[in-house]
């Protein structure tokens, strides 16, 4: 077998399948434009294993999209190229994307490497032209397939490693480690520094001992911040509250525990 004329020509050779049926740049050019895109903007780094399962899942579903056709064509008298042929490259596509899905949700480390978008893109753009009929499916061009994926990997990853990196990845880096978004939100909300607290008299020195229900709401929980210790609407706004019915005993309980000043007035 040579090399050159064997394997890597007939590999390149699938890359310039389209130009011989333009029908197939219909298919192509959006595979193209995915990858361009999800490599520069979301993989360039790595990909996840979320991103690595959704990808095995498009060619899943691209493995019986082709299925249906070839079986539709042949039970429609209009399949040009030999049935098993591209049955057996869907099939293929479609255990390809199944496997990747598989290893993704068991959270395999090899699903960084067969779910990342360069190789679905990959198979996808190898596959394709066999399909369509424009290159026979051999056993060298399956072999060829196979031995130039990781040439195809390195080339991309190499490719990636000098170029600079999109900003992007610098908002996403960011908003991950807290520097934006809602960092500081709540986080200093019983501190002395928190204004909108100390403005209130909420929180700046209050905590559970303090509020209860026995009704001690003018001690140092709610009046931390008003100046004073006790939350005393009389002595401070000059309003004196007169009470015209002595209908809570002897003490006024609720203007004593606001710090109210009450007159008592019997009637």
């Amino acid at each position: 077998m040579n090399f050159v004329n064997d394997l890597l020509l007939p590999w390149l050779g699938l890359f310039a399948a389209p130009l011989k049926n333009f029908d197939m740049l219909w298919v192509i050019i959006p595979i193209y434009l995915g990858w361009i895109l999800t490599e520069i903007y979301q993989e360039k780094k790595g990909t996840s294993l979320g991103n690595a399962i959704s990808n095995g899942v498009i060619v899943l579903w691209v493995g019986i999209d082709w299925a249906r056709q070839t079986v539709n064509a042949y039970l429609g008298k209009t399949l040009e190229i030999g049935f098993f042929t591209k049955l057996s490259l869907a099939v293929m596509l479609f255990l390809y994307g199944f496997w990747v899905v598989k290893i993704g949700i068991e959270t395999k480390k090899s699903t960084h490497i067969f779910g990342r978008i360069r190789m679905v893109t990959y198979v996808l753009l190898m596959f394709t032209p066999l399909f369509y009929g424009t290159t026979p499916l051999t056993w060298s061009i399956l072999l060829a397939i196979l031995i130039f994926a990781p040439v195809f990997y390195i080339i991309i990853e190499i490719i990636d490693r000098l170029t600079p990196n999109p900003k992007v990845y610098q908002e996403d880096d960011a908003f991950a480690s807290g520097e934006k978004g809602m960092k500081d939100f709540g986080k200093d909300t019983g501190s002395k520094d928190n204004k909108l607290g100390s403005d209130l008299g909420i929180g700046t020195g209050g905590s559970t001992a303090d509020f209860n229900t026995s009704g001690n709401l003018g001690g140092a929980g709610l009046g931390g911040g008003m100046g004073n210790q006790d939350l005393s609407m009389g002595s401070n706004t000059g309003m004196q509250m007169n009470n015209p019915f002595d209908t809570m005993g002897k003490d006024n309980t609720m203007g004593n525990d606001f710090g109210m000043s009450g007159k008592k007035k019997k009637i």
